[in-house]
């Protein structure tokens, strides 16, 4: 697992972006403050015409602001899930 380090938040990455179609990808605001998770439909499982995921979003990234979290939390977040 891999912690990138931005301005204002960590990133754990689990999937490159380039096996999510463009237009599925999505930023979802979750009950724990300060994290996010980005998510998408899997390249070919898109159907545009209903614009839904034919086997449901998965998981792209996970999203952490700084001001709530510190290296240590993402850290633990990440072997807690097995990231």
């Amino acid at each position: 697992m891999k912690i990138e380090t931005k301005k204002s938040e960590y990133s754990i990455r689990v999937r490159s972006p380039k096996k999510f179609d463009k237009r599925s990808i999505r930023t979802k605001v979750t009950k724990k403050k300060g994290l996010n998770i980005i998510v998408g439909c899997p390249k070919g499982k898109y159907d545009a015409s209903k614009e839904k995921c034919k086997v449901g979003m998965k998981p792209q990234a996970f999203r952490f602001k700084k001001k709530r979290f510190d290296k240590d939390d993402v850290r633990a977040f990440g072997k807690r899930h097995r990231l």
